[in-house]
């Protein structure tokens, strides 16, 4: 009996002793999580490089509560970190938000610039949609829209792609117009287009998404957006233009964010996607692994307006994504382009190198041909040849797998031809693929010049016109060597870039071929 005492007394201080450690205080034990649950963070990291689009229509900033609340709307934004918002249901001066103008309010907690498109005049002030976006646009504008109650399109364009924010009717044929006339204006742009909003619609498989998805991709998430609390019906989307093709990293649909209940703020849940961000090059896409070679005549960069202007064949040349281009009609250090080396500013605009080959002395310079490559050749060779009025120039540079020679053939037929057979004679040496690119002279393709060409080399490039005004021929070309059989997976003449005017930069419209297996 006096042994279990003892035993209850020792084991009555070992409970004491925990309970009353550290001064009675057991706050050390106040955030200790139930066994097998787990703290959950709602945040949404985006990755580098990446272009965050979110949509999110706001319900003119009141909530489930019917409390106007910016700081709640701007949260769910600064949360998301995007780097474009569109917003719909937007108001300006209106009665009911006491004349605040409220894409600028939240524009201003977010630290982001806006742009609002009206769709209806709305107590006393207007209702529409809204951009937010970080940057400076090259444009903006208001489109507006078919609907029994108006409706608009607020539209951003930067360098390389544009964003579209809108609210389409609840009419099937006045959304079905909307989705028309949005894919019209869209491809006016030739750049990637992202439009996003609250398309009142929920049917994929109805006549507004049949029609649509004729044109674009809907790229968001599967996730239904409406209402907050329910979410019973996916009618907020995302949707890219196919050409030119961009590539969606992920989406989601915001139901939960750290610091701010978003089921409160709005009766839409707003979404994202997160996209590579669009580099300018996706108008002419390249397959991974191919090679692309191209041509481009320049008239010594001087574009129809008469202006010499570097920065815009240095933008054509960087769209153009090739891994080598041949560039003909180009000044070296003449007067009349005031001492510069014309090549060399092209390549370092196009991070490129670059191999010159004079044809003739010009006005106390050089004019010839040339090659930019991203790559460096094996080897380089250069070769004059003779013109009636003029000497004739070939750069030829050399690689592993294949050989690429850049020219400017004469104007007279028998010297075309001379020069024909010498550089068949200077390629087949390599005993490997050899390309021939340059202007030609010649639009004819039954002339003897021609008929002397397709005997021994294979036409590669597109059968369309690459002289941009007057007879519209094609007079500048890709070929190889029929010697050895090369793969053609694409082949096209670039008639229009975005952010550049290609008619005007040259007389000739630059062109290109993709190979596979040359990598």
């Amino acid at each position: 009996m006096k042994n279990m005492i003892s035993y209850i007394c020792l084991l009555a201080t070992v409970f004491a002793n925990l309970s009353c450690a550290d001064d009675m205080d057991n706050s050390k034990f106040d955030n200790m999580i139930p066994y097998g649950k787990q703290e959950v963070s709602y945040t949404y990291p985006k990755g580098e490089g990446n272009l965050r689009v979110l949509t999110f229509n706001i319900r003119h900033c009141a909530g489930n509560d019917d409390v106007i609340n910016y700081d709640r709307t701007a949260a769910v934004i600064n949360g998301m970190e995007p780097d474009v918002v569109c917003l719909q249901e937007v108001d300006y001066m209106t009665t009911r938000s006491n004349k605040v103008d409220q894409l600028k309010t939240l524009a201003d907690k977010t630290g982001m610039n806006h742009y609002f498109s009206k769709s209806i005049a709305y107590q006393g002030g207007e209702y529409g949609n809204g951009l937010l976006f970080k940057g400076t646009p090259i444009s903006t504008k208001t489109y507006p829209l078919p609907g029994a109650e108006l409706r608009s399109a607020a539209i951003v364009e930067f360098e390389n792609y544009v964003v579209i924010s809108t609210h389409l009717a609840l009419e099937e044929n006045n959304r079905v117009e909307s989705a028309k006339q949005l894919t019209d204006l869209a491809k006016t742009y030739n750049k990637v287009v992202y439009m996003a909003g609250d398309f009142n619609e929920d049917l994929m498989n109805g006549t507004f998404f049949t029609e649509l998805k004729k044109e674009w991709e809907v790229v968001s998430s599967t996730e239904n957006t409406f209402p907050t609390g329910q979410a019973t019906k996916r009618i907020d989307f995302v949707v890219t233009l196919k050409t030119p093709p961009t590539t969606v990293v992920k989406s989601n649909v915001i139901y939960n964010l750290d610091g701010v209940n978003v089921a409160i703020t709005s009766d839409h849940y707003p979404l994202y996607c997160d996209f590579k961000k669009p580099t300018g090059l996706e108008e002419y896409p390249k397959a991974e692994g191919d090679l692309r070679i191209g041509n481009y005549f320049l008239t010594y960069c001087k574009g129809t307006d008469g202006v010499i202007d570097y920065d815009r064949t240095g933008r054509i040349i960087a769209k153009m994504n090739a891994d080598i281009v041949c560039l003909q009609g180009l000044d070296k250090e003449t007067e009349r382009s005031e001492g510069i080396d014309q090549l060399n500013v092209l390549a370092q605009k196009a991070n490129m190198h670059d191999y010159f080959a004079k044809a003739i002395d010009y006005k106390g310079g050089e004019f010839g041909v040339g090659i930019l490559t991203k790559e460096e050749p094996v080897s380089v060779d250069r070769y004059q040849m003779a013109g009636k009025s003029e000497m004739r120039a070939a750069m030829v540079v050399e690689y592993e797998k294949f050989v690429v020679a850049s020219t400017n053939f004469d104007t007279d037929m028998a010297k075309r031809i001379e020069a024909l057979q010498t550089l068949e004679t200077k390629l087949s040496a390599y005993n490997k693929p050899a390309f021939l690119l340059g202007y030609f002279n010649e639009g004819d393709l039954e002339s003897e010049f021609f008929q002397m060409v397709k005997s021994n080399w294979n036409l590669l490039s597109a059968d369309k016109s690459t002289e941009v005004s007057g007879k519209k021929r094609r007079l500048d070309f890709i070929v190889s060597l029929k010697s050895h059989n090369v793969n053609v997976t694409q082949a096209d003449v670039i008639e229009s870039l975005s952010g550049v005017d290609v008619t005007v930069a040259s007389t000739h419209y630059p062109l290109f071929c993709d190979f596979s297996g040359l990598k």
